[in-house]
């Protein structure tokens, strides 16, 4: 069953939200501000998050760049705001749709549900990499040599993914730079 992060302060509207996807088949989870939502983020794992951008105590373009930068949550912004710019904006953050408000229930109900479909296909995709005689099973995280398996902490784990990504051709050597929490991989772990 997906895990959906709701960030509404609005309590009518988020238990709207929340009847309505749950119904649907999808476990929520509520937060109101946007600091409760962060924190959920960093504590908890989701398969995707409704955010609203005018949250109390931290907006919801401020809650969506903080969570970009250590998460790749797939979010969709549920706001009144309804210019072009701020849709811009925001898609241009990092959050994958925008639907303004009101809204239709089974809009969002069908939005979150070709979401969670498509980023579900990409994560099928790629089931496993393998190099030499590395293997690396990524829906089952476990690594193996030769056939047998070899327990990594998460940082190995990390470093094993990317490794046989480049090596595979999957990811081009440029993004090993990319950020994965605060620093880069490579950061964390070369001195």
């Amino acid at each position: 069953m997906s895990r959906i992060l709701i960030i509404e302060d609005n309590k009518d509207v988020n238990l709207m939200l929340s009847e309505t996807l749950s119904e649907a088949g999808y476990e929520v989870c509520p937060a109101y501000t946007g600091i409760e939502g962060v924190n959920k983020v960093r504590s908890e794992e989701f398969d995707l998050m409704l955010l609203d951008i005018m949250l109390p105590y931290k907006s919801g373009d401020v809650v969506l760049k903080e969570v970009r930068g250590f998460s790749d949550i797939p979010v969709i912004i549920i706001s009144a705001k309804d210019m072009v710019h701020t849709k811009i904006e925001m898609l241009k953050l990092g959050a994958d749709d925008y639907i303004t408000k009101p809204f239709d229930l089974g809009e969002v109900a069908a939005r979150v549900e070709t979401l969670l479909r498509r980023i579900q296909k990409q994560k099928e995709k790629v089931q496993a990499y393998s190099f030499k005689e590395l293997t690396l099973d990524c829906n089952a995280k476990r690594f193996f040599v030769r056939e047998g398996e070899v327990e990594l902490t998460a940082k190995e784990y990390l470093i094993m993914e990317l490794f046989l990504e480049i090596r595979t051709g999957y990811l081009p050597r440029p993004n090993c730079m990319k950020p994965s929490g605060e620093k880069s991989i490579l950061e964390m772990t070369i001195p």
